[in-house]
């Protein structure tokens, strides 16, 4: 998000070029090579010869056919959050990558306009994200998890009725967030979901997260055939439908808010006034 947000101020300082832009991200591009080149080299074969005997390895075809079928009943396992993941991240990505069509053609801003938004809503991120937070250890992670279909839906409200300067720019903060809610619940959630089975966490992890990509790479892909053959109303109607979708199976999956009990927490000179007169 630092990223964008610098990206952001680099187009609103230099108008409606690229150009600029384009050559700081060359140039950034290029240092970590060069920390790479100079910082990492290659271990030699015989500074990898250890005591442990090596086993005999299976067939290839065997063994991508053992990993397929552990995904596959890792997924049906996994199921419910895997779905909420999916979900999320489909209708969060739809609009991720065409904000800037929305902002210049759809709204009719500058370019210079459009990388100020970038920049408020990195700045809002930053804020938001530590604070949520806070909310997910301290009210669990239903809220942060809802909230991010909760933004979808509000932005895509947003972003339908008011295509000015204002509206774009509230709608993308509401967008991001939304995501820096969910970031830190979902973590949360993905890391006590995966501890439940310690001898295949690393399964766990790799399953979610293969499952919440799918959502990222299915999202634009739907968002672009909407954009062609139906338009904004469609688009945006079809994510809406989708964080409903994403609300409704995230309250089932991680409902803890049913049986939350609000910690109280009582003041020291209370807790020794009940000892003096329970004494």
């Amino acid at each position: 998000m630092a990223g964008a947000g610098v990206a952001g101020l680099i187009l609103s300082a230099s108008g409606d070029g690229f150009q600029l832009l384009f050559a700081i991200v060359l140039a950034l591009s290029v240092l970590p090579t060069v920390g790479v080149w100079f910082g990492l080299r290659e271990v030699r074969d015989e500074e990898t010869v250890t005591d442990e005997p090596t086993l005999p390895s299976e067939p290839e075809t065997q063994l991508f056919r053992s990993r397929i079928k552990e995904f596959f009943r890792l997924l049906r396992e996994l199921s419910g959050p895997a779905s909420v993941g999916m979900l999320i991240a489909a209708s969060a990505y739809m609009v991720h990558g065409l904000f800037p069509i929305l902002a210049t053609e759809y709204a009719g801003l500058s370019t210079a306009q459009a990388g100020l938004i970038y920049s408020l809503s990195a700045a809002v991120f930053l804020i938001a994200g530590p604070f949520y937070g806070w909310i997910t250890d301290r009210y669990g992670r239903l809220v942060g998890i809802a909230s991010r279909s909760a933004a979808n839906i509000g932005s895509s409200v947003m972003y339908m009725v008011s295509p000015t300067f204002v509206g774009m720019a509230a709608a993308r903060s509401v967008d991001d967030v939304g995501k820096a809610a969910f970031r830190p619940a979902w973590a949360s959630a993905i890391t006590d979901i995966a501890a439940k089975d310690p001898p295949r966490k690393g399964r766990r992890l790799g399953t979610l997260d293969a499952m919440q990509e799918v959502g990222e790479i299915a999202g634009p892909a739907l968002a672009g055939i909407l954009w062609q053959t139906g338009g904004v109303f469609a688009l945006f109607g079809v994510r809406i439908a989708i964080a409903i979708v994403a609300e409704i199976s995230a309250i089932i999956v991680f409902g803890e808010l049913r049986n939350y009990r609000p910690l109280l927490r009582i003041p020291t000179w209370v807790r020794k006034n009940r000892r003096r007169g329970s004494a």
